[in-house]
Formats: C-alpha cells, structure tokens, sequence
C-alpha cells in the first residue's frame, strides 16, 4: 500500500473515531416517564380483570406469589415476578390522544384486560386499561387518572 493511502486511512480511521467519541459521550438519553411510578419489590397485589374472568395474585412482604381468585393456590414465581416487573418497568413511549372523545377506535371500550396494582402499603394505583390490537398490529394502553385520560 502507498504512505498517501495509508495516510488517508488513518485520517478517515480518526475522523470516524472521533465522531463515535464525541457522540458516544456527548449524546444524552431522553428520560423516560413510567407508565406507573412504582418499583417492583413494593407491588403486594396485582388484579387482571378480563371479559369473563378475573385473576387476582397476592404476596406478603418476602413472600412467594399467591393466586387467591379464582383459586387459592401457589403462583409461578418466575411468572408472577415476570408481571411484576412487566409492571413496574412499563415506560411511556407515545401519547396518541390526551382527551379523547370515544375510546373504541383504540380498542378501550371496554378494554381487554384491566390491570390493578396495590402496593405494601394498600395505595391502590391507577389501572392500567389494555386495548385490543388495532390495523397495524399496535397494543394501546390507557392509563385513567381523574378527569383526564390520555391514550398510549
């Protein structure tokens, strides 16, 4: 290879790196706004409410998951935690509506399933309200706080 190749190699290698340097520190990451503000090690009960049935898993401070509705029996814990943390790690990523008139073009009226989380210290959180899948193949979430219901 030629010195001038190899010189304009390096300069391109440099100039690439820098770039990726620059960016790679500079960059800031947007914050993230929970669906719910709650940490996974202080949700007590969750509540699924579907159509036909509801489904309710209770635990105790340093306890294992329960099932209580519509059977008293012990829950998979890998699955129970899996919730949990599906739960408290939910994040907003788009709003659609803020107030929207109708929810049935969102797949909210009434909604799939509703989702209930009670924390150790029995402050019921606002439900999550789970739409059915629209065209393009999307989940909608709501989450209803007093008048105001915006659409995700």
């Amino acid at each position: 290879m030629r010195p001038r190749n190899t010189i304009i190699v390096l300069v391109l290698l440099a100039l690439v790196g820098g770039y990726a340097l620059i960016v790679g520190r500079f960059s800031q990451t947007e914050p993230t706004q929970k669906l719910i503000d709650v940490k996974q090690d202080d949700i007590a009960k969750i509540e699924l409410k579907y159509s036909d049935r509801d489904i309710v898993l209770v635990r105790d401070k340093g306890k294992p998951w329960r099932i209580v509705k519509p059977i008293g029996a012990d829950a998979d814990q890998a699955q129970a935690g899996n919730l949990a943390r599906a739960i408290a790690d939910g994040v907003l990523v788009r709003t659609v509506d803020d107030k929207p008139a109708d929810l049935a073009p969102f797949g909210l009226k009434p909604p799939t399933t509703t989702v209930t989380v009670t924390t150790f210290d029995n402050k019921t959180l606002p439900s999550i309200e789970v739409g059915g899948l629209i065209a393009m193949h999307i989940s909608l979430v709501s989450n209803h706080e007093s008048a105001s219901i915006p659409i995700f």
